[in-house]
């Protein structure tokens, strides 16, 4: 993997670091694909720093950024690279069809 502008060899980290900051662009809602778990708003309880997919999200490329984000799951998943998503256990849970 080649950076432009960046001397970085790919051991792993530059595509890590790519990943890290598609999730933290995703979390501070410059995307609004999520939204903050009640839990994250008020500052209570579990799973402060938690997020739930946004239930108001229906246009046609917001719908295609959701695919793209599933594709980064698999990829983590099936890659063993683990992205720090910070989504609520609930949200796994249903994934996991639990």
């Amino acid at each position: 993997m080649t950076f432009k502008g960046e001397g970085a060899d790919d051991y792993g980290g530059p595509f890590r670091d790519t990943l890290v900051n598609i999730v933290k662009e995703l979390e501070t809602g410059v995307m609004p694909l999520f939204i903050k778990t009640p839990n994250n708003r008020n500052e209570i309880g579990n799973h402060r720093a938690c997020f739930i997919l946004n239930p108001a999200v229906n246009s046609p490329t917001q719908l295609d950024l959701f695919k793209f984000l599933g594709c980064i799951i698999a990829f983590s998943i099936i890659s063993a690279s683990p992205t720090p998503l910070n989504l609520a256990p609930t949200f796994w849970k249903q994934l996991a069809g639990d």
